[in-house]
Parts: structure tokens; sequence; C-alpha cells
């Protein structure tokens, strides 16, 4: 039972794990630049908020004036 246990434990162990990546960025004034290129979820929080980049994954904003003119 013991040898079963300790095995099931090292597989386990042995998996591999994602890991889940956010950027966040908050401010009075927020913005991706156009060459900019964010691999991981945006999270953006301000007065005013430019995405002219690209971003591949989430997209989230709050902000007074908010312009997306990059892919998401």
């Amino acid at each position: 039972m013991k040898k079963a246990l300790l095995g099931v434990l090292f597989v386990g162990l042995l998996v591999p794990t994602f890991a889940f990546a956010a950027d966040f960025r908050s401010g009075s004034s927020q913005s991706v630049s156009s060459g900019e290129v964010v691999t991981d979820d945006l999270y953006l929080f301000g007065g005013t908020i430019v995405d002219s980049g690209i971003v591949h994954g989430d997209f989230i904003a709050a902000g007074g004036t908010i312009l997306v003119s990059g892919p998401v």
C-alpha cells in the first residue's frame, strides 16, 4: 500500500504544471504601443486606455476613455 501511494505521489510530481500569467497595469493613462506584443492576458485600468499593439490572450479594460485599434 505504501509503495502504491509513493508511486502515485512520484508520478504526480512529474506531471507538468501550467503557469497562468497575466499582465496587470493601472494608472491615470495606460497604453500598449503599436510595436508591442503581449502574450498573456492583459488587464488595463485607468482614465485613458489606448491599445495599438497585439494581444495574444484575453483583454480586459476599465476606464473613462478606451481606444482599441490593435488585434486582440
